[in-house]
């Protein structure tokens, strides 16, 4: 089947850990497919034992061999060297130790907390009361956003 139009699309949930199209070709005969998690899929084939127990061997299989040695050295290297690219500055040492100005540190300590609160009690509001989104959703959004500060 040459699918032509797409009669309807399901984006990806974190819940049912899944996403789907609705496909339809010229004659309109319609197709669905379906992509997620290896469970779930294998749960919507209704499998008979044997099956089963081959995906899971290969699903399995493919999990084991995980990250590769390399993998893990670029994930290190593309992980470690911006930072220390941005931590590295060109200051100059003080001929003698520099004394915190405690006050300022714990004021501007104290004011970022409190917009940061202020901020996820917003995600929460704007998620449950005006996007009506449910405990998972609002969950997702706020470990996103607690992930991708400024």
């Amino acid at each position: 089947m040459r699918p032509d139009k797409q009669a309807a699309y399901v984006p990806f949930d974190p819940v049912s850990k899944r996403t789907g199209a609705t496909l339809q070709d010229a004659t309109g005969k319609t197709f669905h497919a379906t992509k997620g998690m290896p469970a779930v899929i294998l749960a919507l084939c209704n499998p008979d034992d044997a099956m089963r127990t081959a995906v899971e061997s290969q699903v399995t299989a493919l999990a084991v061999k995980g990250m590769t040695a390399p993998m893990i050295i670029a994930l290190a290297l593309l992980d470690d060297l911006p930072i220390t690219t941005i931590a590295f500055d060109h200051a100059k040492a003080a001929p003698q130790p520099v004394k915190w100005d405690m006050p300022r540190v714990f004021l501007i300590s104290s004011v970022l907390g409190i917009a940061s609160v202020v901020e996820s009690i917003f995600l929460l509001f704007l998620g449950k009361e005006l996007y009506g989104l449910d405990a998972a959703h609002i969950q997702t959004m706020m470990l996103f956003s607690s992930r991708c500060r400024h």
